[in-house]
C-alpha cells in the first residue's frame, strides 16, 4: 500500500476519533445540564382558556384566557385517526418506528443548510420537536441541537409514543393565538376536534410548519397547497386511498365565521360574571386553570331585553328630537339637553357627557370624529343606529362644526384618536331576575353595550323617586301600626322649609288609604306614613332587602331621595315576589374544573328577610298599581294575562324613570335616565316632591317611560309559561271594609271591598252610616299648614 494512502487513512481515522471525542465531551458536558423529563407525561398543566357559557350549556359568551393565547387540552383518544395520521404524514412519516431521531432527514437537511450556507432547513421528527416547545425554544445553534438531540432520545425513553403525540397536538401554536388542536378547530370550523373530516384534518396538519404563512384567514390559496400536500403524503404513507385524497382534495376551504370573542350582547353579563368568580373564588386562576363556568343567562330573554330597552329608547328619541342628522347651529349652537363645553387646553374625562364639535367625516371607515378640548376620538356609526334611522353615511349623518353630546369610551394615545359614544338620548337599564333562586336572566346595562363599558343595572346609583316607596309601606305593615285599609289625610304638610308636594299638579286628595295612595304615588302620604313608623325601622328592612348603597337618615327616603342600582331595587322587590326570602343575585350557576368536577360555590343561604304574610299583602296592594283604573301603572293592565304587581318612579324633575314589577315567576327592573342627569323632558305625571321646570317637550315618567320596556321583557320571559297566582300565606286574613273609612263595612256599604290584613290587625269597629263620617282630622291638618305656612 502507498505511504499516502496509509496516511490519508491514519489522518481520516484521527479526525474520526477526534470528531467522536469532542462529541462525547460535549454529550457529556450537555448532558448533566439538561432537565429531567421524568414527569413531562404525568404533570402537564399548561394554561387553558376558561369558558363561560349560557345557561343552556353550549352558547359561548365568554372566554377568559392566559396573555400567551386559548389553550383547551383534550385526550389522545378524543383526537380522530384521520388527524393524528394527517400530522404524522406531514410532520414526521417515521414517527412510530423511531427512537425520537430520523438520521436520514438530519443528514439531509445538514447538506442543504451547508449547500445554502444558511439555516434553510429542519430535520426534526415530532418528538425533538416536543423538546424544542418545552426546553429550548427556537435558538438555531449547534448547542441547542446538541442539547435537542440528546432529550429527545430521553423522552422516547420516558414517554409511548401516545403520550409524545398528546403533548404535540395539545402545545403546538395553530395561528391567531390557538394553541392545540381543540382550540384550532373550534377556531377555523367552530366544532370540536372530534368532529373533523379528512378534508379538515389535513388542512389542520398543514398549519404548524407555519401558521402565519398558511393561515386559511391569512392566505388562502397557499392553505389549500399545504392541505394537498399533507394529503398527498397520507396517501403516499397509505393512510388514504387516492380516491380519499382526490374527494377531500377538491374541497373548498369552509371556515366558521371569525368568532367575536365576547358577543356584545352579552358583554354586560360577561363582566358581572367575572366579578361574582372573583368575589367567591378569590385567587382561582380562571386565565389559566381551563374552567367551565355555567351561568344564569338566558339568551333569548337577553336578546328580548336588549331589544325592548331599545325599542323605548327609540320612542323616547322620536318624542324629543334626539337623532341625527346632526347640523351645524347658527352661534354654535347644541341641541337639548346640554352637555359641558370644554376650552381648547382642558382634558375630557372618560365616561363624562361633554359637547364635541365635529371635524371631519369617513365614508369609508363609517366614522364621524369629533373635537372635546384638547381631545379628538372616533364614533363608529353603526353602533348607533337609534340615532341614525334613516342609515345615512357618515357623511350625510354629521355637518363638519356641529355640536353634539358624546363621551369617551377610550382617550386618545399618541397620534390614536379616542373612541367616543354618542350621547344624544337617554340610556336604560334592565334587570330581569327568578325570585325562586335569585338568578338574574338577563341584564342589560346600555344601548350601546360592550367589553369594559359603563354598566348602568349594575354601577348607575340613581334616586328611584316613588320605586322606594313599597319599601316605606312594608315597613308600615311590619309595625302593625298600618294595614293596607288605614286612612291618611293626603293633605298639605310642612317639615321645617321642606313642603313635600304631590305631583299631578300638587292636587291633595284628602283622607286616602294606603293602598289608594300607593296605586296613585301620593307623596305626602307617603312621607306621612315613614314619620310615623320612622326613618329608622325603613332602613332596617331596606338592609335586609339587600339594598347596601348609602341611604339617607330624613323624611326624603319616602320619595326614593337616596340613590340605588337597578340591581339592588330589582333584587329588593324579589324578595317581596318570593313571600319574603332574600336570595343573594347571582349570575353564576357552576363552575367546573377541567376533570369535569364541580368548584364548590360559597353562596349566602336563602333567609326569611320579611315575614310572607307582610310580603303578600304588599304585593297586593302593588297589583292595584298596575289594576286600579286611576293607578300610575293602568298601562300595563291586562297586558301580561295573569296577575303581575309593581311600582312606577320619577325622580325630580323627571331625570329618572323607574318601573319594577313582579309576578310569582319572574321579576323586572327598568331605568330610563341620562347618565349626566339630565331632566327625560317634562314632569311626568306623578313622585314630583317639589315643582318641577317645565320644558316644551312631551311628559316623562315611569308609567311612560320605563313600564313599555318592561311589559315587553315580561311579556319574552312569561311565553310558554302557566298562569300562577299569587298564593296567600298562613297569617293573612280578610275582612269586607269600607274604602272611605278603613273600618268595616256592612253588606250594602256603598264601594265596600274586600282587603288583605295581617292577621291581628283587621278593623274591629263598624263603619257608621254614609254621609257621618268625621271630617275634624282633615280640618286640623289643613289648619296646622296654613298656620305653618306663614312662618
Amino acid at each position: 500500500m502507498r505511504p499516502w494512502i496509509l496516511g490519508a487513512a491514519l489522518a481520516l481515522f484521527l479526525v474520526a476519533l477526534a470528531g467522536v471525542i469532542a462529541i462525547a465531551v460535549l454529550v457529556d458536558r450537555y448532558a448533566d445540564q439538561l432537565p429531567s423529563v421524568d414527569d413531562l407525561g404525568k404533570n402537564y398543566r399548561p394554561p387553558q382558556v376558561t369558558r363561560i357559557y349560557a345557561r343552556d350549556g353550549t352558547t359561548v359568551i365568554g372566554e377568559i384566557f392566559a396573555e400567551e393565547g386559548r389553550r383547551t387540552l383534550v385526550p389522545i383518544d378524543r383526537v380522530p385517526r384521520v388527524l393524528i395520521d394527517a400530522v404524522i404524514a406531514a410532520e414526521d412519516a417515521n414517527f412510530r418506528s423511531h427512537a425520537g431521531l430520523d438520521w436520514f432527514g438530519m443528514v439531509r437537511s445538514l447538506v442543504v443548510n451547508i449547500w445554502k450556507g444558511y439555516y434553510a432547513q429542519g430535520g426534526s421528527t415530532i418528538t425533538q420537536q416536543v423538546v424544542r416547545t418545552f426546553y429550548l425554544g427556537r435558538e438555531k445553534t449547534l448547542e441547542r441541537k446538541i442539547k435537542e438531540v440528546l432529550l429527545a432520545r430521553r423522552v422516547e425513553q420516558h414517554l409511548t409514543k401516545d403520550q409524545i403525540l398528546s403533548l404535540y397536538l395539545n402545545q403546538i401554536c395553530f395561528g391567531h393565538g390557538r394553541y392545540g388542536v381543540e382550540e384550532a378547530s373550534r377556531y377555523y370550523f367552530g366544532k370540536p376536534v372530534a368532529e373533523v373530516n379528512l378534508a379538515e384534518a389535513a388542512l389542520l396538519a398543514a398549519l404548524p410548519k407555519g401558521p402565519a404563512v398558511y393561515s386559511p384567514r391569512i392566505n388562502p390559496q397557499k392553505a389549500i397547497e399545504r392541505r394537498h400536500y399533507v394529503l398527498r403524503q397520507m396517501a403516499r404513507h397509505g393512510y388514504i386511498t387516492e380516491q380519499q385524497m382526490a374527494r377531500a382534495d377538491a374541497e373548498p376551504i369552509r371556515l366558521a365565521p371569525e368568532p367575536e370573542g365576547t358577543p356584545a350582547w352579552a358583554a354586560g353579563y360577561v363582566e358581572a360574571v367575572r366579578a361574582e368568580l372573583r368575589r367567591r373564588l378569590g385567587d382561582l386562576d380562571l386565565a389559566k386553570g381551563g374552567y367551565t363556568v355555567i351561568t344564569a343567562l338566558d339568551p333569548r330573554l337577553q336578546q328580548a331585553a336588549q331589544r325592548a330597552a331599545l325599542a323605548g329608547l327609540r320612542a323616547v328619541d322620536e318624542r324629543h328630537g334626539y337623532v341625527g342628522p346632526l347640523r351645524k347651529l347658527p352661534g354654535g349652537q347644541a341641541p337639548a339637553p346640554d352637555a359641558p363645553r370644554l376650552r381648547d387646553d382642558e382634558t375630557p374625562q372618560p365616561g363624562r357627557v361633554y359637547l364635541g364639535q365635529v371635524t371631519a367625516v369617513d365614508d369609508r371607515a363609517g366614522t364621524v370624529r369629533f373635537r372635546v378640548g384638547r381631545a379628538t376620538g372616533d364614533v363608529r356609526l353603526a353602533e348607533f343606529a337609534r340615532y341614525n334611522p334613516e342609515g345615512l353615511p357618515p357623511s350625510r349623518f354629521a355637518e363638519v362644526g356641529a355640536w353634539a353630546r358624546v363621551s369617551f369610551a377610550r382617550l386618545p394615545e399618541g397620534d390614536d384618536p379616542g373612541e367616543l359614544l354618542l350621547a344624544l338620548g337617554p340610556e336604560a337599564a334592565v334587570v330581569l331576575l327568578d325570585p325562586a333562586s335569585g338568578e338574574v336572566a338577563a341584564l342589560v346595562g346600555g344601548s350601546s353595550p360592550g367589553p369594559g363599558r359603563f354598566d348602568r343595572a349594575l354601577q348607575a346609583h340613581r334616586q328611584p323617586g316613588s320605586a322606594f316607596k313599597p319599601i316605606v309601606y312594608l315597613a308600615a305593615l311590619e309595625s302593625r301600626a298600618f294595614t293596607a285599609a288605614s286612612i291618611v289625610n293626603d293633605a298639605p304638610v310642612v317639615y321645617g322649609n321642606w313642603k313635600p308636594q304631590n305631583s299631578g299638579r300638587n292636587r291633595f286628595l284628602g283622607p286616602i288609604s294606603l293602598r289608594t295612595a300607593l296605586a296613585r304615588s301620593v307623596n305626602v302620604v307617603a312621607v306621612k306614613v315613614l314619620e310615623q313608623v320612622g326613618v329608622d325601622r325603613v332602613l332596617d328592612l331596606a338592609r335586609r332587602l339587600g339594598i347596601s348603597s348609602p341611604l339617607r337618615r330624613e323624611l326624603t327616603l319616602a320619595l326614593g331621595a337616596s340613590e340605588v342600582t337597578p340591581l339592588e331595587l330589582t333584587a329588593a322587590m324579589a324578595v317581596v315576589a318570593a313571600g319574603g326570602v332574600r336570595r343573594e343575585p347571582t349570575f353564576v350557576r357552576e363552575v367546573r374544573r377541567p376533570d369535569g368536577s364541580t368548584v364548590p360555590l360559597e353562596r349566602p343561604a336563602a333567609r326569611q328577610a320579611v315575614e310572607p304574610a307582610a310580603a303578600h299583602v304588599l304585593a297586593d296592594l302593588l297589583r292595584s298599581v298596575i289594576e286600579e283604573p286611576a293607578a300610575t301603572g293602568h298601562a300595563a293592565a291586562g297586558e301580561l294575562g295573569r296577575p303581575a304587581a309593581g311600582k312606577t318612579g320619577t325622580s325630580t324633575a323627571a331625570r329618572d324613570a323607574w318601573f319594577v314589577g313582579f309576578t310569582p315567576q319572574w321579576v323586572a327592573g327598568v331605568w330610563v335616565g341620562f347618565d349626566d342627569n339630565q331632566p327625560l323632558g317634562a314632569a311626568g305625571p306623578e313622585d314630583g316632591d317639589e315643582r318641577t321646570e317645565r320644558r316644551p317637550r312631551a311628559q316623562e315618567s315611569g308609567g311612560r317611560t320605563a313600564l313599555p320596556i318592561w311589559l315587553e321583557v315580561m311579556k319574552a320571559a312569561h311565553a310558554g309559561l302557566p298562569i300562577r297566582p299569587f298564593a296567600r300565606p298562613a297569617g293573612v286574613t280578610t275582612a269586607l271594609i269600607d274604602p272611605a273609612t278603613g273600618l268595616l263595612a256592612a253588606a250594602d256599604t256603598p264601594g265596600a271591598r274586600e282587603e288583605l290584613f295581617l292577621e291581628g290587625t283587621e278593623p274591629r269597629q263598624s263603619a257608621p252610616p254614609p254621609g257621618q263620617q268625621d271630617t275634624t282630622g282633615f280640618a286640623l291638618d289643613e289648619a296646622e299648614w296654613l298656620a305653618g305656612s306663614g312662618t
